[in-house]
């Protein structure tokens, strides 16, 4: 009787506290697809968050792509004694450039077309090849080329120009003359 109750007790703590005899199967299916999903899970973290660094090294290691420079040609006509010390193919700082800018009285800044006439044909003005005086009032049209210049074009202010004129301010004399006349002025935002 003994031998029949202890059995029986065995019986029933088994059966009363997991339910059925299949329980460590159970167990062992439940184990493995825990393992299975949370090495799964880890994988998954573990590469994003490699990912994620490798971005940010290559952000750090890499700038942007600069976009393409804009080259421009500032047209301007001021009085012959702001440039008349200034010759063809001159470079000018940025100073320089702001210096005649202020003194204009008529500015426009377009695209440099390479293939195309220049602007001063295109506007037909009447450049002569007199001499440039410093003590000379008559105008005096001139072409500064500015390697990177985008943000120039067609500002209608000096003030503009001179906002957007790139850090570099570098701009080469392309062309000097003296103006005949008041031809193509139209052509000119005045100042």
């Amino acid at each position: 009787m003994i031998l029949g109750v202890n059995n029986s007790e065995h019986q029933l703590e088994s059966s009363s506290l997991f339910g059925n005899s299949n329980f460590g199967w159970v167990l062992g299916v439940g184990l493995v697809a825990f393992v299975v999903i949370g090495g799964i899970t880890i994988a998954y973290v573990r590469s994003q968050r490699k990912g994620k660094e490798q971005k940010i090294e290559n952000t750090q290691g890499e700038s942007e792509p600069r976009p393409q420079p804009i080259p421009v040609d500032l047209c301007l006509i001021v009085p012959a004694g702001v440039v008349s010390h200034r010759k063809v193919h001159q470079t000018l700082t940025g100073e320089d450039i702001c210096d005649i800018i202020d003194n204009a009285a008529f500015f426009h800044c377009i695209q440099s077309k390479k293939d195309s006439f220049p602007p001063e044909q295109e506007w037909k003005l009447q450049l002569t090849r007199d001499p440039i005086l410093p003590n000379s009032e008559r105008d005096v049209y001139i072409r500064i080329h500015i390697e990177d210049g985008g943000g120039m074009v067609g500002k209608g202010h000096p003030y503009g120009l001179k906002k957007n004129l790139p850090q570099t301010g570098v701009g080469v004399i392309e062309e000097l003359k003296r103006l005949a006349n008041l031809s193509g002025r139209e052509h000119f935002y005045r100042t």
